[in-house]
């Protein structure tokens, strides 16, 4: 928590968005059940978010893909105020539902690649080029 005041202290309201990770994910699901999280994370998630909200006016992105359905909400009552990627290939977590279930609380910033096998293992595709089999 030190850490983080002096950051706060040091970019003040020059920083708009700062970066925390956190990944509790697998991509079947999370890594934890959303009761344990809601036990042992999110009282922590608070205090993060509160002491960032105090000094200084960043918005905080939570980095974490995977399928992470089940715990955005808890997220965004936490206090992030981005959530960080979308990773469209895992379980639960198609574009479309996200933004209407949670679009009006948070964006979401990135994403909607598969980054687990098209940007690791495809190949480009346009002229002359073809796609991987």
């Amino acid at each position: 928590m030190a850490s983080l005041e002096r950051i706060c202290q040091a970019v003040g309201d020059l920083v708009n968005i700062g970066r925390l990770r956190d990944d509790l994910r697998i991509n079947p699901e999370p890594q934890i059940s959303p009761q344990l999280f809601r036990h042992f994370f999110k009282p922590r998630h608070i205090l993060l978010c509160e002491t960032i909200f105090v000094r200084c006016s960043m918005h905080i992105l939570l980095y974490s893909c995977g399928s992470i359905y089940r715990l955005i909400s808890d997220r965004i009552k936490a206090g992030f105020k981005v959530l960080s990627p979308v990773q469209t290939d895992a379980r639960e977590m198609q574009p479309e539902r996200l933004k209407r279930e949670f679009g009006f609380a948070v964006p979401f910033w990135s994403g909607g690649a598969d980054t687990r096998s098209v940007l690791n293992f495809g190949m480009p595709v346009g002229p002359g080029l073809r796609a991987r089999q």
